[in-house]
Order: structure tokens, then C-alpha cells, then sequence
């Protein structure tokens, strides 16, 4: 019987139970389906039933062009700002006093990876120029993860003054 069961409280001491018939809710019917999402081989994650959001209203597609001779918009990952000298100063880019006394954030180096590869940067109209955060991380974490990466003769940096023109790499061609 219910009213007979003992259960250890918080402490370690006993309470009786004081629950009735009354409290307990009947068996459900049907079992609910698990939601679970596969999140490496052999793993799986539990998500809420509704955890999908619904798709924004406007996103940044590319076309890919399918078998049958049409395009389909895919929407491109990742998130973009726009880089200007507010944004190369949070990112680490601050402001200098040019020649003319004028306080500019120069954001070339950026510029420059982005040509190079290293960070993914899209210029979608004359002077805007946007900068997927995502790409900007990760290639942080690839530059902690080789402190020697940017070293003279290392392979990114010739990979970088190539691509920019910048003549480093020239005297080995």
C-alpha cells in the first residue's frame, strides 16, 4: 500500500510517505517516442519534442544548380558583420592617428587573410564588406594551436604574402 512506504528525506532520516491514490497519475496509454539526435557514431543527444525553429525570414543563399537543369537556393552558414573600423577595433584592429590627425582603424590584415583563405570575408557591395565570425574563430583557434604558424619561411606565411602580392614569396620561384 501506498500509505506503508518509507523514504529517505534529504538527510538521511526517515519520512513516511503521504501520498494517496488520488496523487499518483495513471499509466500513460501510449509510451511517448523518444527525441533523440544522433550527435557522433554511437551517440545520441535528447532534444525537445519542438526544438526546431522555424527558418528566418530572409537568409544568404548561394544557387546550386541541381540534375535536372534548375537552381535551388542554399543558404549559406555561418555569422557575417559587417567589418568596419567599429568591428576591426572589437576584434583587435584599434584605431590609429593617421598623418592628418584623424583616428583610423585599418582592417587590411583582415582583408589580406581573407584573400589568403585563412578567414572567409564576402564583399557584397562597394564599401561593404562582411566577415563570417565563424571563420574569424576558428582561425584564432588555429593560431593558438600553432604558435609558429606565422614564423618566417612557414608555409602559411607564404601561402598569405603569395596571395597579397606582398613579394615574400618570390624568391623561391
Amino acid at each position: 500500500m501506498v500509505e506503508n512506504m518509507v523514504q529517505m528525506d534529504l538527510f538521511g532520516g526517515e519520512r513516511r510517505a503521504e501520498a494517496r491514490r488520488s496523487d499518483i497519475p495513471p499509466p500513460l496509454a501510449v509510451e511517448p517516442e523518444p527525441n533523440m539526435v544522433r550527435v557522433a557514431p554511437g551517440r545520441h543527444a535528447w532534444v525537445p519534442k519542438d526544438a526546431a525553429t522555424p527558418p528566418d525570414a530572409y537568409v544568404m543563399c548561394r544557387w546550386s544548380k541541381q540534375e535536372d537543369g534548375t537552381y535551388a537556393p542554399v543558404p549559406v552558414a555561418g555569422r557575417y558583420v559587417r567589418l568596419d573600423s567599429r568591428t576591426a577595433a572589437l576584434l583587435g584592429f584599434p584605431a590609429r592617428v593617421g598623418e592628418d590627425g584623424n583616428e583610423r582603424c585599418r582592417y587590411d590584415t583582415i582583408l589580406r587573410l581573407g584573400r589568403a583563405g585563412f578567414v572567409d570575408v564576402v564583399r557584397v557591395a562597394p564599401n561593404t564588406i562582411l566577415l563570417d565570425l565563424d571563420s574569424w574563430y576558428r582561425h584564432l583557434a588555429d593560431c593558438m594551436d600553432n604558435p609558429d604558424r606565422w614564423n618566417e619561411g612557414g608555409e602559411d606565411r607564404e601561402t598569405y604574402l603569395q596571395a597579397n602580392g606582398l613579394g615574400g614569396w618570390k624568391r623561391f620561384v
